[in-house]
Protein backbone atom coordinates (compact mmCIF):
# COMPACT_ATOMS: atom_id res chain seq x y z
CA UNK A 1 0.00 0.00 0.00
CA UNK A 2 0.95 3.39 -0.36
CA UNK A 3 1.42 6.45 2.07
CA UNK A 4 -1.05 8.97 3.14
CA UNK A 5 -0.33 11.87 2.03
CA UNK A 6 -1.22 14.12 5.12
CA UNK A 7 -1.32 17.53 3.42
CA UNK A 8 -4.12 15.97 1.29
CA UNK A 9 -7.89 17.05 2.12
CA UNK A 10 -10.84 16.09 1.07
CA UNK A 11 -13.31 18.84 0.88
CA UNK A 12 -17.18 17.56 1.29
CA UNK A 13 -20.34 19.64 0.77
CA UNK A 14 -23.41 18.92 1.47
CA UNK A 15 -25.71 17.62 -1.70
CA UNK A 16 -28.81 20.33 -2.74
CA UNK A 17 -31.94 18.90 -1.98
CA UNK A 18 -33.31 18.17 -5.37
CA UNK A 19 -36.89 19.49 -5.35
CA UNK A 20 -39.93 16.92 -6.66
CA UNK A 21 -43.36 18.12 -7.13
CA UNK A 22 -45.00 14.31 -5.43
CA UNK A 23 -49.02 14.53 -4.95
CA UNK A 24 -49.71 12.95 -1.58
CA UNK A 25 -51.45 9.39 -2.68
CA UNK A 26 -53.21 7.37 -0.24
CA UNK A 27 -54.14 3.77 -0.76
CA UNK A 28 -57.84 3.42 -1.05
CA UNK A 29 -60.06 0.75 -0.18
CA UNK A 30 -61.93 -0.76 -2.19
CA UNK A 31 -65.37 0.68 -0.49
CA UNK A 32 -63.47 4.41 0.01
CA UNK A 33 -62.76 4.29 -4.09
CA UNK A 34 -66.21 3.19 -5.04
CA UNK A 35 -67.57 6.22 -2.64
CA UNK A 36 -65.43 8.44 -4.26
CA UNK A 37 -65.88 7.55 -7.64
CA UNK A 38 -70.05 7.76 -7.10
CA UNK A 39 -69.54 10.89 -6.05
CA UNK A 40 -67.27 12.54 -8.94
CA UNK A 41 -68.21 13.61 -12.44
CA UNK A 42 -65.67 12.76 -14.35
CA UNK A 43 -62.66 10.30 -13.82
CA UNK A 44 -60.31 13.36 -13.86
CA UNK A 45 -62.22 14.83 -10.95
CA UNK A 46 -62.13 11.19 -8.80
CA UNK A 47 -58.51 11.03 -9.81
CA UNK A 48 -57.66 14.59 -8.70
CA UNK A 49 -59.75 13.73 -5.48
CA UNK A 50 -57.41 10.38 -4.63
CA UNK A 51 -54.12 11.80 -5.94
CA UNK A 52 -53.57 10.12 -9.17
CA UNK A 53 -54.07 10.68 -12.56
CA UNK A 54 -57.45 9.60 -14.63
CA UNK A 55 -55.91 7.24 -16.03
CA UNK A 56 -55.05 5.43 -13.13
CA UNK A 57 -58.50 6.35 -11.64
CA UNK A 58 -60.06 4.85 -14.70
CA UNK A 59 -57.84 1.82 -14.67
CA UNK A 60 -58.90 1.31 -11.09
CA UNK A 61 -62.26 1.56 -11.65
CA UNK A 62 -61.73 -1.34 -15.19
CA UNK A 63 -59.92 -3.92 -12.67
CA UNK A 64 -63.42 -3.86 -10.52
CA UNK A 65 -65.75 -3.62 -12.95
CA UNK A 66 -64.09 -6.88 -13.84
CA UNK A 67 -63.99 -8.17 -10.55
CA UNK A 68 -68.55 -7.50 -10.78
CA UNK A 69 -68.80 -4.34 -9.08
CA UNK A 70 -70.98 -1.90 -10.76
CA UNK A 71 -69.70 1.36 -10.84
CA UNK A 72 -70.87 4.42 -13.08
CA UNK A 73 -69.51 5.20 -16.51
CA UNK A 74 -67.78 8.54 -16.64
CA UNK A 75 -68.17 10.86 -19.66
CA UNK A 76 -65.31 10.46 -22.05
CA UNK A 77 -62.62 12.93 -22.34
CA UNK A 78 -64.69 14.86 -25.53
CA UNK A 79 -61.25 14.23 -27.53
CA UNK A 80 -61.77 15.92 -31.19
CA UNK A 81 -64.43 15.34 -32.68
CA UNK A 82 -64.59 13.89 -36.57
CA UNK A 83 -66.61 14.59 -39.45
CA UNK A 84 -66.14 11.56 -41.77
CA UNK A 85 -67.51 13.86 -44.50
CA UNK A 86 -64.22 15.55 -44.59
CA UNK A 87 -62.09 13.08 -44.66
CA UNK A 88 -64.03 11.09 -47.06
CA UNK A 89 -63.68 14.20 -49.39
CA UNK A 90 -59.18 14.35 -48.32
CA UNK A 91 -59.25 10.77 -49.63
CA UNK A 92 -61.27 11.29 -52.51
CA UNK A 93 -58.83 14.16 -53.69
CA UNK A 94 -55.79 11.66 -52.48
CA UNK A 95 -56.53 8.57 -53.97
CA UNK A 96 -58.60 9.65 -57.16
CA UNK A 97 -61.29 7.48 -56.22
CA UNK A 98 -65.34 7.74 -55.27
CA UNK A 99 -66.44 7.82 -52.00
CA UNK A 100 -68.35 4.81 -52.86
CA UNK A 101 -65.50 2.79 -53.57
CA UNK A 102 -63.70 4.08 -50.75
CA UNK A 103 -66.54 2.79 -48.24
CA UNK A 104 -66.23 -0.66 -50.55
CA UNK A 105 -62.72 -0.71 -49.56
CA UNK A 106 -62.84 0.18 -46.01
CA UNK A 107 -65.52 -2.69 -45.37
CA UNK A 108 -63.26 -5.14 -47.22
CA UNK A 109 -60.50 -3.93 -45.04
CA UNK A 110 -62.52 -4.53 -42.05
CA UNK A 111 -63.95 -8.08 -42.71
CA UNK A 112 -60.63 -9.10 -43.74
CA UNK A 113 -59.17 -11.88 -41.40
CA UNK A 114 -57.02 -10.55 -39.01
CA UNK A 115 -52.85 -11.73 -39.41
CA UNK A 116 -51.75 -14.14 -37.17
CA UNK A 117 -48.99 -12.76 -35.11
CA UNK A 118 -45.57 -15.11 -35.95
CA UNK A 119 -43.86 -15.24 -32.96
CA UNK A 120 -39.84 -14.08 -33.03
CA UNK A 121 -37.17 -16.77 -32.36
CA UNK A 122 -35.60 -16.05 -29.69
CA UNK A 123 -31.84 -15.36 -30.83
Amino acid sequence: MGEQNENLSVETTEAAPVATETRERKNYSRDEFIKIWYGSNSAKEAGEKMGMDAATASSTASKYRRDGWVLKAMPKGGGVKLDPDKTYALLVELTGKTVEELKAEGEKQKNAPKKAKTAKAAG
